[in-house]
């Protein structure tokens, strides 16, 4: 069984509450965040006892200049103990799992190294104080994640090609389940429409809330925690018209930044009538993505052009796991020697590998379907000698 989830604390810097949990390096607070000034900031996790079962899950953007500095480079330790060492140039949301020898000791003081902190140029307007800037960061959560841990596992490519059928035989023969119901056991994450297409292309044309839908991975994460509760009231849901690529009511939930198009022609539909629609279909949507949370018998499945970094994967698995045992599936593009391989990091937390993809950053449909079958067959299988803690 997938780990559930457990909060033990949450951090939103840009509350007044957060300030004394903030020991030094930091600004004022502004709106949803603050800034981390100077070489190092520092801050107490409000947690009583810590362990190598909990995952510290950060959301931070750095202060980047195209001229001077395209990227920050931070390292985050805890106690003194490095967790990680990151670079990066955009907004993001990672988890680390924390190292037993940093849980020691009475407090537990999480540290930011900016290793390439600038002051910003005068018309930025981002620091009138002349501090060089390292990271805004928007929320510090702390997971513990209840269950057994087990060695990765791994399976690799199915055998067969999905268009001479041998591939779907294959895929019947190790999992029982045919195309559309192998499909049919999971549900998409949204960004672009490849997966929901895979889906379609399998015979399978399930309801969820995301299938065709776009949404940025770092809103994607507060959204799940919250079960994007509230989501499609009239004033949230902005219906505006688009030309391109095709002429359409498209609708933007400005609550969780959620974005799709509806295949209605304004010509044919009032605005007025396509939003209360819409309102009605998000709500009803929203209800049963709550209720698949709970039930945990779906297999989640986040696909990126670019590609999550297990850091990024895992932020999202104690999220989802917050609500059920539920498991998650990410995909990386690249080595196509792995291509339709899929690893179990541990139960629940699968990595798929789609190898070579086109374009527009899209696998093949052979890839696709021995990464769903081989997800299907890892969650179906473990054994008590895999177990490491």
């Amino acid at each position: 069984m997938p780990p559930r989830a457990e909060l033990l604390a949450e951090i939103k810097l840009g509350q007044a509450e957060s300030n004394p949990l903030l020991l030094q390096g930091w600004g004022p607070p502004e709106g949803a965040h603050r800034w981390s000034v100077g070489p190092e900031s520092r801050l107490r996790l409000p947690v009583q006892s810590l362990g190598p079962d909990c995952v510290l899950v950060v959301h931070v953007v750095p202060w980047c200049d195209p001229k001077t500095l395209p990227g920050q480079t931070v390292m985050l330790a805890l106690n003194g103990r490095l967790l990680a060492s990151v670079q990066f140039n955009d907004n993001r949301v990672l988890g680390w799992f924390l190292p037993a020898e940093a849980c020691e000791g009475p407090e537990a003081i999480l540290s930011f190294t900016h290793l390439s902190c600038r002051v910003p140029r005068p018309f930025t307007g981002l620091d009138a104080r002349g501090l060089p800037l390292g990271l805004m960061v928007l929320s510090v959560r702390v997971f513990r994640l209840h269950g057994e841990r087990r060695a990765p596992r791994a399976r690799e490519k199915m055998p067969g090609s999905f268009h001479d059928g041998s591939l779907p035989r294959a895929v019947l023969q190790e999992t029982g389940l045919d195309l559309e119901n192998l499909a049919l056991r999971f549900e998409g994450l949204g960004q672009d429409c490849e997966f929901g297409l895979i889906q379609r292309a399998c015979g399978a044309e399930p309801i969820s809330l995301l299938r065709f839908s776009g949404m940025i991975t770092t809103h994607l994460v507060d959204a799940i925690m919250a079960q994007f509760a509230g989501i499609g009231t009239p004033e949230t849901t902005d219906v505006y018209v688009a030309r391109q690529p095709v002429y359409e009511y498209r609708v933007h939930e400005t609550r969780y930044h959620l974005w799709y198009g509806t295949e209605i022609s304004p010509d044919a539909v009032p605005r007025e009538t396509v939003v209360r629609a819409q309102s009605r279909r998000l709500a009803f949507l929203q209800r049963k993505f709550a209720e698949d949370l709970g039930a945990g018998t779906k297999i989640f499945v986040v696909s990126r052009g670019q590609t999550l970094t297990e850091a990024e994967a895992l932020a999202l698995f104690c999220a989802l796991n917050l609500h059920g045992p539920n498991t998650l599936l990410w995909t990386v593009h690249g080595d196509p020697d792995l291509t339709g391989q899929v690893d179990a990091l541990m139960p629940g937390f699968l990595r798929g590998h789609l190898g070579a993809v086109n374009a527009r950053n899209h696998a093949t449909l052979d890839a696709w379907v021995s990464v769903l079958a081989n997800a299907c067959l890892l969650v179906g299988t473990a054994s008590k000698e895999d177990v490491l803690f």
